[in-house]
């Protein structure tokens, strides 16, 4: 018989798994997200951040999520307004309401973060990083119109080139 009688209830079946160093990354390249969460929430360096949830909403990696973290502080704040134009945000304020829910196209950029020493002083491996970026509205195909017909062209004569008529 066991010793350990310790038991958690927790359902695993729809959970990403990953052996550690970060969580599972996208590949780089171009991603339609939906947000799924939005708050704001304080940095490892406590400076204020809004902390945004993305899910992968179409394509072979839709289910994927990713959390990117923008700074509050005013040199950064552009990063904020680019979020909030892409989805139509009210841009005087932040309110998770109209960020949840929304959908957009990003792009999902790696970077290498900082060296690292591990406990035994030696140097460990640099992690790799995906961030979100070149965030934009999310512009379906299908709602888009359909576009003109080409100019209708008039027979040319003596063999001169058409005429076009807009």
């Amino acid at each position: 018989m066991s010793q350990y009688t310790d038991v958690v209830q927790i359902d695993l079946s729809d959970v990403q798994e990953f052996g550690g160093g970060g969580g599972p990354q996208l590949d780089p390249g171009e991603y339609v997200f939906d947000i799924e969460s939005a708050k704001s929430d304080t940095s490892k360096s406590q400076q204020p951040v809004w902390k945004v949830g993305f899910v992968v909403a179409e394509g072979e990696h839709a289910g994927k999520k990713m959390i990117n973290s923008y700074s509050l502080q005013s040199q950064a704040l552009g990063r904020v307004k680019q979020l909030a134009l892409a989805i139509g945000a009210d841009l005087s304020k932040l309110d998770a309401a109209q960020y949840v829910g929304a959908r957009l196209r990003a792009t999902v950029i790696h970077r290498t973060g900082d060296a690292q020493l591990g406990p035994d002083g030696n140097p460990l491996p640099a992690r790799t990083f995906a961030n979100i970026a070149n965030e934009r509205p999310y512009e379906d195909a299908a709602a888009q119109p359909a576009a003109p017909p080409p100019p209708v062209t008039r027979g040319a004569k003596n063999g001169a080139a058409p005429v076009r008529r807009a």
